[in-house]
């Protein structure tokens, strides 16, 4: 408070005039506050590439590193340049920044950048979704039994759908699981009867199931073989199995058994004997 000639003046803590010595209220004045000037902005052109980023905190972030002429290793920007590999002979790079075209540099220096590895978050994931998209169309859709590589996994889900869909106990499971060898070995399962839908087997025609005896059987009747010759060798060894069909009749067919040591084998029998 200031008394004097004129009038009592009334001042706050700050030094402000509250009240003038009229006795009139003085209302304090809001100074328009002024945007602080970044020092520390050497390229200012990096600095107007951001209104062009489409919110990518990545390129965001880049952005005001190199305006701050913050680049990463083996970069460097010079006279509206950017190098790579500057003092290397092999491998150097560059690229040009206009600064009169800021939104063509700025993908342009995307580019650059992309092709060193340099790829944000988004742009990754832009990447991966191209590459299935483009293994998905590349990639053959296996609809044939002959295209199927890992048959014995197919047959073991077709197996184990077969499972839960009569409710198999273990034995009828193992009829199950020799009756498909079986087919498979003896080509009664082939590609004309084994029927594929969205990759997996849904269907062996020739193959029966009898709710009654609950047990699978191989359905022979109007499958045509070619036939074979072969030249007798009584050095070969053939093992017989014998098929149980839809028709209540039997069929026997002969395998050839590979890699048997009849020495040894006559050696282990005359062993368990004695």
């Amino acid at each position: 408070m200031n008394n004097n000639s004129e009038g009592i003046v009334v001042y706050c803590k700050r030094g402000n005039i509250i009240f003038s010595s009229n006795g009139d209220l003085i209302e304090a004045q809001q100074h328009v506050r002024k945007h602080k000037v970044n020092k520390n902005i050497i390229n200012p052109e990096f600095e107007e590439m951001k209104k062009f980023c489409e919110e990518d905190e990545f390129w965001t972030s880049m952005l005001s590193k190199f305006s701050k002429n913050i680049f990463p290793k083996n970069f460097k920007y010079m006279n509206g340049i950017v190098y790579f590999k500057i003092t290397a002979k092999k491998h150097r790079s560059e690229c040009c920044i206009d600064k009169e075209e800021i939104e063509s540099s700025f993908k342009n220096l995307k580019e650059f950048f992309k092709s060193k590895g340099f790829l944000s978050n988004i742009e990754k994931q832009q990447n991966r979704d191209l590459i299935e998209e483009e293994l998905e169309e590349e990639r053959s859709i296996i609809d044939n039994w002959k295209s199927v590589y890992n048959k014995e996994y197919y047959l073991l889900e077709f197996m184990l759908f077969l499972k839960d869909k009569y409710e198999l106990s273990k034995k009828e499971y193992n009829n199950l699981e020799s009756t498909i060898k079986i087919g498979i070995g003896s080509d009664f399962f082939n590609s004309e009867n084994i029927i594929l839908e969205n990759e997996k087997i849904s269907e062996i025609e020739n193959l029966v199931w009898d709710s009654e005896k609950r047990k699978f059987s191989i359905n022979t009747e109007n499958i045509k073989f070619k036939k074979k010759t072969e030249k007798k060798n009584t050095s070969k060894i053939f093992t017989s199995y014998t098929i149980e069909t839809s028709g209540d009749n039997s069929e026997i067919f002969f395998r050839e058994v590979n890699n048997i040591e009849i020495g040894k084998k006559f050696s282990k029998f005359l062993e368990n004997l004695y």
